[in-house]
């Protein structure tokens, strides 16, 4: 829904999947240091999402010292953020979540096998 920031089918709200993206792209070098990041309203419209939910996803950056605001100028990422050094927050509900579906699909493929094994036997 535009404008909230409601969370979505993966259960994460709207200004952290932003704020991931976004972070994202200053550790791939996307935004390099010293890059002004797109205005807010450009923000908003890539989002589909409201002014409030862009800078709450911008207040996570600012907050972990990778973007820097200039009254009146715009957002840009710190002169001195490394880029392939960003690190990204691990979200550990969603790792085990993925071991978790992993583990099951190799347990079926570990039955196939073994109906495979037997009956070539």
């Amino acid at each position: 829904m535009r404008g909230t920031d409601v969370s979505g089918s993966d259960g994460v709200a709207a200004y952290q999947r932003i704020a991931t993206e976004l972070r994202s792209r200053i550790a791939r070098g996307t935004y390099l240091p010293d890059d002004r990041l797109p205005s807010l309203a450009e923000l908003q419209a890539e989002f589909g999402v409201s002014n409030t939910v862009i800078k709450s996803a911008l207040a996570i950056l600012r907050n972990e010292d990778l973007i820097v605001g200039q009254q009146g100028k715009g957002v840009y990422v710190r002169s001195d953020v490394t880029p392939g050094a960003v690190r990204m927050p691990v979200d550990v509900a969603a790792l085990a979540a993925q071991v978790a579906q992993l583990q099951e699909q190799v347990g079926v493929l570990a039955e196939r096998v073994a109906v495979l094994e037997d009956s070539a036997s």
